[in-house]
């Protein structure tokens, strides 16, 4: 069974989110600290306003992410952050990153073939003009999901940290780069020495706002290999009755 989803918390957030102070870099590591805003499986949001307000304090936080990220590559860890650099990770914490990517690089390998040829099928069926289909989208989402063993799991939350979504319509046959490149390694040069990174893990260490310390959480990766199937019907008003103007 799919693990449960729940909307994240529209709440007044605390004064993290909306910092005045003149350190940036405090600020910005308070709101990694506070993490996601959640939302209580027992409520959905009341009007519009709630849900844009939801959506500007999960944006701001997965940007203090992104930027506190960006910070610890070029220095030591930064204080009172969950963002560690590579290089102050154990060889434990580092074997246990390892077999997360044997994870990803496994199921890259079993949805980028079924992604080639269902994309075949659905181009063949696109040019047919018997056919009704008109087009179609081929998607994979990798979600990532908090280790039942850690503090901040909720039993009655998804727990979920973070995604990585990843179009799939017309894959390239044996690409040299991205999803499905398995002989390029998508490790950045002279930061991984002898680490062979498949595409989908350095989607989730580089493009989706986690750290390795957030890496190093998880404990359920979830997949869901979407293939959407559109079609297109004219409406064509019966012989003899003239299609109404719009006013």
């Amino acid at each position: 069974m799919q693990p449960q989803r729940h909307r994240p918390a529209c709440i007044t957030p605390p004064h993290p989110y909306r910092d005045t102070s003149s350190d940036w870099e405090e600020a910005l590591g308070k709101i990694a600290i506070l993490g996601p805003p959640r939302q209580p499986s027992d409520r959905e949001f009341s009007d519009l306003e709630e849900a844009e307000a939801h959506g500007l304090q999960l944006g701001l936080w997965e940007a203090a992410s992104i930027a506190r990220r960006a910070l610890a590559d070029d220095r030591e860890e930064l204080p009172d952050s969950s963002i560690a650099t590579y290089a102050t990770l154990t060889e434990s914490e580092r074997d246990h990153l390892k077999a997360l990517n044997g994870i990803l690089e496994r199921a890259e390998r079993r949805f980028y073939p079924a992604a080639v040829e269902i994309s075949r099928r659905l181009r063949d069926r696109v040019k047919d003009s018997e056919d009704p289909l008109s087009d179609y989208e081929v998607y994979l989402t990798i979600d990532f999901y908090l280790a039942k063993d850690d503090p901040d799991w909720i039993s009655d939350d998804d727990n979920l940290i973070g995604s990585v979504v990843e179009r799939l319509t017309d894959v390239e046959d044996e690409p040299e780069f991205g999803f499905g490149a398995f002989g390029t390694n998508h490790a950045e040069p002279g930061r991984f020495p002898g680490e062979h990174h498949c595409w989908l893990y350095h989607e989730a260490s580089d493009h989706v706002g986690l750290g390795w310390r957030d890496l190093l959480r998880v404990g359920l990766v979830w997949s869901d290999f979407i293939i959407n199937e559109q079609t297109a019907i004219p409406v064509v008003p019966p012989a003899g009755c003239a299609a109404t103007e719009e006013p």
